[in-house]
C-alpha cells in the first residue's frame, strides 16, 4: 500500500505538470486507491480561468505522453475525477455481478448487468426505464458478448411471467446459446421472412395492448425483442417491398412499443449506421464500443469519446438520465459459463404461451366497423384500387380526389391495417407498400372483385407503376 501511495504522489505531480504545459490549470485534492485493479482515482479541482472541458480534450495526449493504460476523466455528481492505471487490469466478470447481493436484491424491473465503473463498482441499468436501446460496436470490441450478458441478466433475474424474449440472430450466431430457454416468446429468428412476420405480429400485439388500456397492460409481461446486426439484416433482404415492411414495422415498434411494454434492442457492428431507414434517432439510450474516429462516435453515440476506448469490452453507456456517457468495462462471460448459467435456471413454467404469428387480414368486422353500408364499401374499393396505382398517398389527396371529408382519415387507417400503406410518420405522405398481387390478402382481392374490379385489372394497375 505504501508503494501505491508513493506512486500516486508521483502521478499526481506529473498529471498537474502535463496539464499546465497545455494551459490547463488544476489541483488534485484527493486520491482514492482501488488495489484490486491497481487503479488510482484522483479528485480534481479547477483553478480560475480553466474550462472543465479542457481536461477531457487533452486527456488522450496526456495518456500517450505518460504511457498509461488508462487515463479517463469522469464526472460523479458535481465533482470531476481522473481514473488512472499503469497496468491493464480489468474487473469484468458477469458471474460476479449475477451472484452479488446488489443484483440479487435489486428492485429494478429488468436489471441489466452491464459491467463495472471506473471505481470498480458493479453497474446495473433498468431496461424497463431505458425503453429501447441501441448497441454499436465493430467486430472484436465486445458487442456480441454484451448482448449475451443482457440476455443472461434477464433470464437469471426476471421470471417468465414478467419478461418474454424474441431474439433475431439472422446471419450471426451470437445468440444461439439461448435456443431452448423458457423465456423465448418465439423460436430464435434465423431468416428474414420469419422476422417480418414476427415484427408484424408484434405491431398487432402493440395495438391489442393499447386497446386494452393502461391498467390491463400493466399486468402483461414485457416483451423484449433483440435484433443483432439489424442494419445488415435489412440490407440483405432482396425484395425491396419486404425490406420496406421490415423497416416500417420496426419504426412502428419504436414509436408505440413503450406504451405497450414492448422493448427493442437494436445492435450493429457498423458505427456509421449507413442507409438505415429505421428511426433510431429517437432512441437515446446507447451502448458504444470502440469507434475508429470522432465522427463515427458521434453518429453511434450522439457524443464523442468512443474513439478513445481501448476495445476488449471497454464501452460508453448513455441513458436519458445522464448528461454525459458513462465509461464502463463491459461484463464478460465465456461460452462454458453461459452453459453453466442456463443449466441452473429453474424451469418453473411448463406451459408457456408463444407469440401467435399471423399476417394482417381485412375481416368483415374491420370493414363493417368503419364502412357499414354497401355504398361505403364501394367507396373503399374505389379508393383502394386508386391507391394501388400510386407510390405515395395522403389524406388530403383522398379528400380531393373523392370529395370526402374527415372520413378520409378513417379510410387511410383501414388501408394501413390492410397492409396497403405504411404507418403514419409525422405529416408525411404514406408509402404504398403493396406493389404486387402477392402483397394483397385474399380478403382484399375479394373486396375489390365484389365491387367491380377484376383480378386482371388489379394486376394491370399494380404493373403500371413499376
Amino acid at each position: 500500500m505504501n508503494n501505491l501511495l508513493k506512486r500516486a504522489k508521483h502521478l499526481c505531480h506529473s498529471i498537474c505538470k502535463y496539464y499546465q504545459c497545455l494551459g490547463v490549470h488544476i489541483r488534485i485534492t484527493k486520491v482514492h486507491l482501488v488495489p484490486s485493479l491497481k487503479r488510482y482515482i484522483f479528485k480534481v479541482e479547477f483553478l480560475p480561468g480553466t474550462r472543465i472541458q479542457a481536461i477531457y480534450t487533452h486527456a488522450p495526449d496526456i495518456q500517450a505522453a505518460m504511457e498509461l493504460h488508462l487515463f479517463s476523466p469522469f464526472k460523479m455528481g458535481v465533482s470531476t475525477f481522473i481514473a488512472v492505471s499503469e497496468f491493464d487490469v480489468k474487473e469484468n466478470r458477469l458471474l460476479k455481478i449475477l451472484r452479488s447481493p446488489e443484483f440479487y436484491n435489486s428492485t429494478m424491473q429488468i436489471p441489466l448487468a452491464l459491467g463495472y465503473d471506473l471505481m470498480g463498482g458493479m453497474y446495473l441499468a433498468d431496461l424497463a426505464k431505458l425503453l429501447h436501446l441501441v448497441v454499436v460496436g465493430p467486430s472484436g470490441t465486445g458487442k456480441s458478448v454484451a448482448l449475451q450478458c443482457i440476455v443472461l441478466s434477464i433470464i437469471v433475474k426476471c421470471p417468465v411471467s414478467s419478461v418474454r424474449l424474441i431474439l433475431f440472430d439472422i446471419g450471426a450466431n451470437s445468440l444461439s446459446h439461448f435456443a431452448n430457454v423458457k423465456h423465448l416468446y418465439h423460436p430464435i429468428v434465423k431468416d428474414t421472412e420469419t422476422g417480418i412476420a414476427v415484427l408484424e405480429s408484434l405491431v398487432a400485439e402493440i395495438k391489442k395492448r393499447i386497446d386494452l388500456g393502461e391498467d390491463a397492460c400493466c399486468d402483461l409481461p414485457f416483451i423484449i425483442c433483440i435484433i443483432d446486426e439489424f442494419d445488415d439484416t435489412i440490407a440483405g433482404v432482396d425484395d425491396k417491398q419486404d425490406a420496406k415492411r421490415f423497416t416500417t414495422f420496426l419504426n412502428s415498434i419504436i414509436r408505440r412499443g413503450r406504451k405497450a411494454k414492448i422493448i427493442l434492442i437494436l445492435a450493429s457492428h457498423n458505427p456509421k449506421l449507413e442507409n438505415v431507414k429505421v428511426n433510431i434517432g429517437g432512441i437515446i439510450p446507447r451502448i458504444s464500443f470502440q469507434s475508429t474516429n470522432h465522427h463515427n462516435s458521434s453518429t453511434a453515440l450522439g457524443d464523442s469519446g468512443a474513439q478513445n476506448l481501448s476495445g476488449d469490452g471497454s464501452m460508453l453507456f448513455k441513458s436519458q438520465d445522464e448528461r454525459t456517457p458513462k465509461l464502463l468495462q463491459g461484463s464478460f462471460v465465456t461460452s462454458a459459463e453461459i452453459t453453466a448459467i442456463l443449466e441452473n435456471v429453474p424451469e418453473v413454467y411448463d406451459d408457456i404461451e408463444m407469440l401467435e404469428i399471423r399476417f394482417p387480414e381485412i375481416s368483415e368486422d374491420l370493414v363493417d366497423s368503419n364502412v357499414t353500408i354497401k355504398k361505403d364499401k364501394q367507396e373503399l374499393a374505389d379508393i383502394l384500387f386508386w391507391t394501388l396505382n400510386r407510390t405515395q398517398i395522403s389524406v388530403l389527396q383522398i379528400q380531393k380526389n373523392f370529395k370526402i371529408g374527415n372520413r378520409a382519415t378513417e379510410i387511410m387507417d383501414i388501408l394501413y391495417k390492410m397492409n396497403i400503406v405504411s404507418a403514419k410518420f409525422s405529416n408525411q405522405p404514406r408509402e404504398v407498400i403493396a406493389n404486387g398481387l402477392e402483397d394483397l390478402s385474399l380478403e382484399t382481392i375479394k373486396l375489390l372483385e365484389d365491387y367491380g374490379y377484376t383480378k386482371a385489372q388489379i394486376e394491370k394497375t399494380l404493373e403500371s407503376k413499376k
